[in-house]
C-alpha cells in the first residue's frame, strides 16, 4: 500500500488493495466468530452454539476464493492455501467435537433412563438391594 501511495498509483490499484484488505478482514472476522462459537459451545456444553459457528467455514471458503481470484504473488497464494488448510482442519476438529458431544449426551440420557428404571424396580422390590 505504501508503494502504491508513493508511486501515486491509479484508482484501480487502490480499489484492488481495498478489496483485498476487506476480504482478508472478512476472513479474520468469520474465523473469530467460529472460534468464539466453538469456545462458548464447549465451555457451556451447548452443542447448538458450537454448531452455529459451522456456516462461517463456508464464508471463509468464499472469501478465500474471492481473494485468490485477484491475487498474483505466489507467496500470497501460498498464504491463502494455508488459511484454507487451517480452516478445513479446524472445521474437521469441530465436527469431531460435535459428534463426541452428541455421543456423550446420548450416553448420559441412556444412563439416566437405566438409573430411573433401577430406582423404580428397587422401590417395587424387583431390583436387588
Amino acid at each position: 500500500m505504501r508503494k502504491a501511495i508513493s508511486n501515486k498509483a491509479d484508482e484501480a490499484e487502490y480499489e484492488d488493495r481495498l478489496n483485498k484488505i476487506t476480504l482478508i478482514n472478512n476472513i479474520v472476522g468469520a474465523g473469530n466468530a467460529v472460534r468464539i462459537d466453538n469456545f462458548v459451545g464447549q465451555a457451556t456444553r451447548d452443542l447448538a452454539r458450537l454448531e452455529s459457528g459451522m456456516p462461517n467455514f463456508d464464508k471463509i471458503e468464499q472469501y478465500v476464493k474471492a481473494i485468490r481470484a485477484v491475487t498474483v504473488q505466489q507467496a500470497n497464494l501460498d498464504q491463502l492455501d494455508a488459511i484454507r488448510r487451517s480452516a478445513n482442519d479446524y472445521k474437521s476438529t469441530m465436527e469431531n467435537v460435535a459428534t463426541s458431544a452428541q455421543e456423550v449426551s446420548e450416553t448420559s440420557e441412556d444412563l439416566k433412563r437405566i438409573a430411573e428404571r433401577f430406582r423404580v424396580e428397587r422401590e417395587e422390590g424387583i431390583a436387588p438391594v
